[in-house]
């Protein structure tokens, strides 16, 4: 698969998760033998502009996790700020040895929300920010060489592939669950949202490094001491001091942090991630056209009771044809296997069927199926017969959106003037 450009994105107050995804980065581009650029959205004045991905392009995205997800104070950043165009990407959790819990889906799933496609994804653990105790030394040599191993894996995927895979399975809750809470030494939970580091004054010298880190602006230059804003405790402030004169002493903290001293030293793995090519049985791609072409009846249907012009019209009628376009895919696709279909589309005249710009308007409506259905599907219990019907229309839809995403990419092909 082409690809012009790497970029390797991070939020990393510590560092490490910033490390973690320019390795990956540099890797796949030098396999790739293309230039990689970063943007490290740590500090608040990095978190001003909107940034816009082309699909020739490779995004390696990276956040810590924070009590189980994307740390909250980033997210609505995250999601209204980089916005893809059916952009290739892999997500990157560093959680620091007690679990990645929804971070790596709730990642992958925004991501996706937002015009990327993640063919791969990554949970790379490290040293935790609250302990020097726990995963000491992470990402050590061992874990260089496993990141080293998947960076190659996907560099060769993207060398041979023609088409892209299937968006990566990761693991979680989807919808993803609430944020984790802190226990306490004694297993109790804690709470320790207001906490904030506590400056020796006596070993302070007004240096203005730990404001110049606060990935929140929360300590002023002028006046060091006091941190008068949002803490997420992340540590920035504290590791950065070269005179250790930023620390904590809220209880409540303390006891979480001896916790994860006593319960998380061992060495948890890293987990990685690569999402598979697209190959469809003949009965999947049956089931799916059935599906389809019930979703098409439901939706002209209901379409009658609303007047032309009307919101949910216009959103039935943009579902009508990304379904219609997702059926004469599915037809092609089963066509391939040497079936004479009536509706089937050649290569050929892929491009004079449908332009790019229906194509990628088509994308949309599926995505809102599948989000809808994952939803309702939480509702009843594994097994029944409407958590199975749900899961039945969500696979259609996937497969749906992978043949569109497949389309998007051979007729950019096309358009370029070649292969």
């Amino acid at each position: 698969m082409k690809i012009k450009k790497i970029w390797a994105i991070s939020f990393s107050p510590t560092g490490n998760t910033k490390k973690i995804v320019r390795q990956i980065a540099d890797i796949i581009g030098a396999e790739l033998e293309k230039s990689v650029h970063e943007i490290d959205f740590t500090l608040p004045q990095n978190r001003q502009d909107v940034h816009h991905f082309s699909e020739d392009e490779l995004v390696i995205f990276g956040t810590p996790v924070y009590a189980g997800r994307i740390p909250n104070k980033i997210l609505s950043y995250v999601e209204e700020s980089f916005i893809g165009n059916q952009t290739m990407a892999v997500p990157v959790c560093v959680f620091g040895n007690r679990n990645f819990d929804d971070a790596l889906m709730e990642l992958r799933n925004i991501l996706g929300e937002h015009g990327f496609h993640a063919i791969a994804a990554a949970a790379v653990a490290s040293r935790h920010a609250f302990s020097e105790k726990i995963a000491t030394g992470r990402p050590d040599v061992a874990d260089e060489g496993e990141i080293i191993a998947f960076a190659k894996d996907i560099a060769n995927q993207l060398q041979n592939a023609e088409k892209m895979p299937q968006v990566v399975a990761v693991p979680g809750n989807n919808p993803v669950a609430a944020y984790y809470t802190p226990l306490g030494l004694d297993g109790e939970p804690v709470k320790f949202l207001k906490a904030k580091p506590i400056t020796n004054e006596q070993l302070c010298n007004r240096c203005g490094l730990c404001a110049g880190v606060c990935p929140m602006g929360s300590i002023n230059i002028s006046n060091p001491i006091t941190v008068e804003g949002v803490c997420i405790k992340c540590q920035a402030c504290v590791n950065s001091c070269p005179l250790k004169a930023k620390h904590f002493e809220d209880e409540a903290f303390l006891s979480h942090v001896k916790m994860l001293e006593g319960n998380y030293t061992g060495r948890a793995p890293n987990q990685f991630f690569l999402g598979e090519m697209n190959h469809y049985t003949e009965e999947e791609l049956t089931e799916t056209l059935l599906l389809v072409s019930s979703v098409i009846g439901k939706c002209e249907k209901a379409q009658e009771k609303f007047a032309e012009g009307k919101s949910q019209h216009t959103l039935l009628k943009n579902r009508i044809k990304a379904m219609y376009i997702s059926k004469a895919l599915i037809n092609n696709e089963q066509g391939k296997s040497g079936r004479t279909l009536p509706n089937q589309i050649s290569p050929e005249s892929l491009k004079e069927q449908f332009t790019k710009e229906e194509l990628t308007k088509a994308l949309p409506p599926v995505t809102s199926i599948i989000s809808k259905c994952e939803k309702a599907q939480q509702k009843f219990e594994q097994g029944t017969a409407h958590h199975i019907r749900f899961q039945n229309i969500i696979k259609a839809m996937y497969i749906s959106k992978a043949l569109i995403e497949d389309a998007i990419t051979w007729n950019s092909k096309v358009y370029e003037g070649g292969k």
